[in-house]
C-alpha cells in the first residue's frame, strides 16, 4: 500500500463527513532546500522558518516540510518510508483539525494516562503543558 493511500485510510472518517482534504504532496526523498538563517522557532528538534503565510519545517535527517497557508496546500518530504507517513499523519491531523475548527467544531486537548490503577483523562486548553506532563510522568516508576 503506497503512503499516500494508508493516509487517506487512517483518515477515511473524517473525510466521510465532509472534511475539506488539504493538498499535501508526499515524496520520499531529501528535502531540496536548507534552510541557512536561524530558525524563528524549534519544537521537539524541529527548527520552523516563517514568510508571511509560507512555512517551512525542518525535521533533521533530510525530513522536512514546506506548507502555504494561504493555499493549505504543502510538501513533505523524507528519505525514510515511515517516517515519511509518520510526518504526513501528523500535517495531516493538525491541518484537518483546523478545518474542524473552522467549522465550530471543537477539538478537545487532553491527556489520557494510568495512575495507580486507574484511568485519568486530563483536560487542559491547548498548548496548556499536557505534554510536558505526559513526560514527566514517563520518567517516573
Amino acid at each position: 500500500m503506497s503512503i499516500g493511500a494508508a493516509l487517506e485510510r487512517d483518515f477515511a472518517g473524517l473525510a466521510a463527513h465532509g472534511a475539506r482534504w488539504p493538498e499535501l504532496a508526499l515524496r520520499l526523498g531529501a528535502c531540496p532546500f536548507t534552510p541557512l538563517r536561524r530558525a524563528d522557532w524549534a519544537w521537539r528538534g524541529c527548527r520552523v522558518f516563517d514568510r508571511g503565510p509560507l512555512r517551512r519545517l525542518d525535521y533533521g535527517g533530510g525530513s522536512g516540510a514546506q506548507w502555504d497557508f494561504r493555499r493549505e496546500a504543502g510538501t513533505l518530504w523524507s528519505p525514510q518510508p515511515a517516517l515519511l507517513h509518520e510526518l504526513g499523519y501528523l500535517f495531516l491531523h493538525s491541518r484537518l483539525g483546523a478545518e474542524l475548527d473552522r467549522r465550530g467544531l471543537q477539538r478537545v486537548h487532553a491527556l489520557g494516562f494510568a495512575w495507580r490503577g486507574a484511568g485519568v483523562l486530563l483536560l487542559l486548553p491547548e498548548a496548556g503543558g499536557k505534554t510536558t506532563l505526559a513526560l514527566r510522568l514517563a520518567g517516573r516508576a
